[in-house]
C-alpha cells in the first residue's frame, strides 16, 4: 500500500437501493410501479441491492452494498501533483476482479403455494435468459443465454419476518430433502416470497430498506451455491417484481462470489460508495429511468454495458433510441485512495473548509445535430468509519444559472459549479453527482450520470 493513500473499505455490510431510490443507509419508502413505456412509470426508479468488499466469499455471505465504508480523513499533508482531467474523459470502465461468472447460468425459479404472478414471472424469466436482447448486455462480461428449470413450489407455512440466514436455512433443507436440486456451477437460486413476508438482512428490511438481494453460502457439505433474494413489495406488480428479479440475475450472473465485476477503474473507483454499488445493475439503478419495458420480455433492469461507455453513448443499456450525452466535471489533483485494501488513483478536487472553489463541467455528445440537456448537481456524502452516512457540508450553485438547481447546454458548452464547503467541515472527502436529463427519440427523456470526488480540508 501506498504511503499517504486515504484509505476505504466496503464491508460487504447489508446496503439497499429500493423501488423509489438506492440507498445504503438511507431509509428510502418504497412505492409501488406500474410498467413503463421506456423507462419507469412515476414511483418506479430502482431496484434494490448492494455490494460486497473484495475479500473471498464465505458461507452465507450476501450481496452487500454501499453501506458502511471506513471513511479515513484524507492525508492533507501529501501535496497533489498536476493534474487536470483529460477532455474527452477516459471513460468508466468495470474490471474484473479474482473470481468468475457464470458462464452458463441456471435459475431454479422457488415459489409459494398460490402465488397470483408465478406464470407472469415464469414468462418473464423464460423470455429474459434465453432470448432478449436486455440479457445480451452481460455477454460482454462472459455470462453466456441462461436457461430456466422447473418451478420449485414450496407449500410451507412462512414466518412474518426471515432473517438471511433463515433464507439459506431454508435452502439448504430444501436441497437436502430433495425439494430443490442440487446446485451445479451455474445454479442461481430466484426465491420469490410472498407479500407480506419480510426479509431482514445486516439490519435493513426489505420493502423498505432493499427490494432484492443476491449472495452466495454454503451447504452443509460445504458446496456453495448463489442465491436471489426476491420479496414482494407490491401485492401485484408484476413489473416491479420482473424489475428487481433482471437487476439481480444480472449481477448474480456477472458476480455470483462477490469478487468479480464489482469495481471501476481508475480514477472513479469512489463510484462505488456514492452510487450505493458498483455491479452492472447498480451503477445504473439511481437514473429516474432505471428501468425499461423491452417488447416481447417485460420491464427489466437496466445494466452497465462497458462496450457502449467506451462510444461515449449511454452505458445504462437497454437504452431508448436517442443521442448520447454525458456532463463531465474537469477536476484538478489526483491522490491515491485505498479502496478494500486496494490503492488506486482518484481525481478530485480540493475545497477548503468555509471556502469555495470553482470547478468546470463539460458537456459532451457526439450526436450532431447536438442535443440540449440539463444538468443538476447534488452532494451525496460519503459513509462513515463508524457507520451511517456522513453529513452533507456542500452548497452548490451554478454560474449560468444562479439560485437555479439546473443549467443546461449541448455538445461543447462548459458550465461552471461553485462548490462552498461549510465553515469548521471535518477534513473528509465526500461527492458530488451529476445528473444528466436529455431527449429521447420519441419525445421522452432519459439520464446520465458522472461524479466528482471533492476532498475538503482543513
Amino acid at each position: 500500500m501506498r504511503t499517504g493513500a486515504t484509505s476505504f473499505f466496503f464491508f460487504g455490510l447489508f446496503s439497499a437501493g429500493t423501488l423509489g431510490a438506492a440507498g445504503c443507509d438511507f431509509k428510502e419508502k418504497v412505492t409501488p410501479d406500474v410498467p413503463p413505456i421506456e423507462g419507469p412509470a412515476p414511483g418506479d426508479t430502482d431496484l434494490g441491492q448492494v455490494h460486497p468488499d473484495a475479500g473471498a466469499p464465505d458461507a452465507g455471505r450476501a450481496d452487500a452494498g454501499t453501506r458502511d465504508a471506513a471513511n479515513a480523513a484524507p492525508d492533507l499533508a501529501m501535496p497533489p501533483g498536476p493534474y487536470q482531467t483529460p477532455f474527452p474523459p477516459v471513460m468508466p470502465q468495470l474490471l474484473p476482479g479474482s473470481g468468475t461468472v457464470l458462464a452458463s447460468p441456471v435459475a431454479v425459479p422457488v415459489f409459494f403455494s398460490r402465488d397470483p404472478l408465478q406464470s407472469g414471472v415464469v414468462s418473464f424469466l423464460q423470455s429474459y435468459l434465453v432470448a432478449s436482447t436486455s440479457w445480451q448486455v452481460v455477454g460482454q462480461y462472459g455470462v453466456g443465454r441462461g436457461t430456466i428449470l422447473t418451478p420449485v413450489v414450496l407449500s410451507q407455512t412462512l414466518a412474518a419476518t426471515l432473517s438471511d440466514a433463515d433464507v439459506r436455512a431454508l435452502v439448504a433443507a430444501r436441497v437436502q430433502d430433495k425439494t430443490l436440486p442440487r446446485p451445479s456451477a451455474g445454479t442461481i437460486y430466484a426465491l420469490y416470497f410472498p407479500f407480506g413476508v419480510n426479509i431482514t438482512m445486516g439490519g435493513g428490511v426489505s420493502c423498505t430498506d432493499f427490494a432484492g438481494y443476491h449472495g452466495t453460502a454454503q451447504l452443509p457439505d460445504s458446496t456453495p451455491y448463489v442465491y436471489a433474494v426476491l420479496p414482494r413489495c407490491s401485492r401485484m406488480s408484476l413489473g416491479s417484481l420482473t424489475a428487481t428479479s433482471s437487476h439481480e440475475l444480472a449481477e448474480a450472473a456477472t458476480d455470483p462470489a462477490l469478487t468479480a465485476h464489482f469495481q471501476l477503474g481508475a480514477p472513479y473507483g469512489l463510484w462505488l460508495f456514492s452510487l450505493h454499488g458498483a455491479e452492472v445493475g447498480d451503477l445504473c439503478q439511481n437514473l429516474s429511468d432505471a428501468t425499461y419495458n423491452e417488447s416481447g420480455v417485460g420491464v427489466v433492469s437496466r445494466v452497465w454495458s462497458n462496450a457502449t461507455a467506451m462510444m461515449r453513448k449511454n452505458p445504462c443499456q437497454p437504452a431508448p433510441a436517442g443521442p448520447g450525452f454525458l456532463s463531465v466535471p474537469i477536476l484538478s489533483e489526483s491522490r491515491p485512495v485505498s479502496i478494500n485494501g486496494v490503492v488506486q488513483d482518484v481525481e478530485s478536487v480540493a475545497v477548503g473548509a468555509g471556502k469555495t472553489a470553482t470547478i468546470a463541467v463539460r458537456l459532451l455528445s457526439a450526436d450532431r445535430p447536438s442535443p440540449t440537456w440539463t444538468v443538476a448537481a447534488e452532494e451525496y456524502p460519503l459513509p462513515t468509519a463508524m457507520g451511517g452516512m456522513a453529513a452533507p457540508v456542500l452548497s452548490l450553485s451554478w454560474m449560468e444559472a444562479p439560485g437555479q438547481p439546473l443549467a443546461s447546454g449541448m455538445d461543447g458548452t462548459t458550465l461552471h459549479l461553485q462548490i462552498a464547503a461549510a465553515a469548521g467541515a471535518p477534513a473528509a472527502y465526500t461527492t458530488v453527482r451529476f445528473t444528466s436529463t436529455g431527449p429521447t427519440a420519441s419525445g421522452g427523456q432519459t439520464q446520465t450520470q458522472w461524479l466528482a470526488a471533492v476532498r475538503v480540508t482543513p
